[in-house]
């Protein structure tokens, strides 16, 4: 181990435990609840979870969860607005796959975790009522039309044929 090592490992030890460094400036040692540094006057950001990321862009991905939890709360609901589509999800799978392959510490640094779990449930809860509320009903009455237009069209193929022989059977009644 080398003496910069050494002095990397004690100045992070001399850090009490409600004291960190500065995202932006490094240098500067502030207290942990601190929002804007004194020294830069930078805002201070929430560390990402990269587990939590990379589960939320998997499985709530498409409808823009990964968004929310970033605190980019439009894009979400853009990815809310267009998930019919499909799109949301193919860019949330390629964004998983970027996630996945970054380090925590570059995540960090590019990204902060500044959208409230609450705000993320409270629109998959809107979210899901909607799809339950008024998507599924929808459906199910399309595929209901679609089942009786089907039995329509094949009861008006048999109609077609039976009618020759009908008026068959009928000329022969009536000539008797």
């Amino acid at each position: 181990m080398s003496k910069a090592d050494n002095t990397a490992i004690s100045s992070e030890l001399e850090l009490a435990l409600d004291e960190k460094k500065c995202s932006y400036c490094d240098d500067n040692v502030i207290k942990v609840k601190t929002k804007i540094c004194p020294y830069c006057g930078v805002h201070q950001r929430k560390p990402v979870s990269k587990i939590k990321l990379l589960l939320l862009t998997l499985f709530l991905g498409g409808a823009g969860g990964h968004k929310f939890y970033l605190g980019k709360n439009w894009q979400g609901i853009l990815y809310l607005l267009f998930n019919w589509t499909q799109v949301p999800r193919i860019i949330a799978f390629i964004e998983f796959i970027i996630y996945a392959s970054t380090s925590s510490d570059k995540l960090n640094k590019k990204y902060s975790a500044d959208g409230s779990t609450v705000v993320i449930v409270i629109v998959f809860v809107v979210y899901f009522f909607l799809l339950s509320a008024i998507f599924i009903p929808a459906y199910t009455d399309y595929i209901k039309k679609s089942k009786v237009s089907e039995a329509y069209a094949m009861f008006l193929s048999f109609k077609t044929e039976l009618t020759p022989e009908l008026q068959y059977s009928d000329r022969t009644l009536s000539s008797s």
